[in-house]
């Protein structure tokens, strides 16, 4: 796992600094791809369910409760899906930990990538994806 906390470190990184280039200003727009600043004040989708301290608590704990589970699976896995595992579980954390810091520094989710008419998101957005695509798939593999 030591040998991943650098990828963890360089994907927040990438995350607050692709942030801070919209929040200084940074626009792009085409046909399919637009570069635009929206802040998200509720959960998935933008939905407000509750305040941003609850969200706080509760995306924390979700965090915790998920790299949990990761290792979990971990610890059952065949040693050739072990470090997908542990990879997954890193892109969820930096994901989760880039969308965090968001919500304490600003109130709100800075988003920015639009495409067509899916809902505006950022890239913390895209490696918590990454990181359940990647568990899903062990998950499957590792079961056969």
């Amino acid at each position: 796992m030591k040998s991943l906390i650098p990828l963890l470190i360089i994907l927040i990184l990438i995350d607050q600094y692709t942030k801070k280039i919209v929040l200084d200003g940074f626009r792009f727009s085409s046909n399919f791809f637009d570069i635009i600043l929206v802040y998200n004040e509720g959960s998935a989708f933008g939905f407000k369910l509750m305040s941003n301290e609850q969200y706080l608590i509760v995306n924390s704990f979700i965090l915790i409760l998920f790299s949990f589970i990761i290792f979990y699976l971990y610890n059952k896995a065949e040693n050739r899906y072990k470090f997908l595992y542990l990879v997954s579980l890193v892109f969820v954390s930096a994901g989760g930990v880039g969308n965090l810091i968001d919500r304490l520094i600003h109130g709100k989710v800075v988003d920015f990538i639009s495409i067509l008419n899916f809902p505006v998101f950022n890239l913390a957005d895209v490696f918590v994806s990454i990181g359940v695509t990647l568990l899903v798939a062990c998950f499957i593999f590792d079961r056969k």
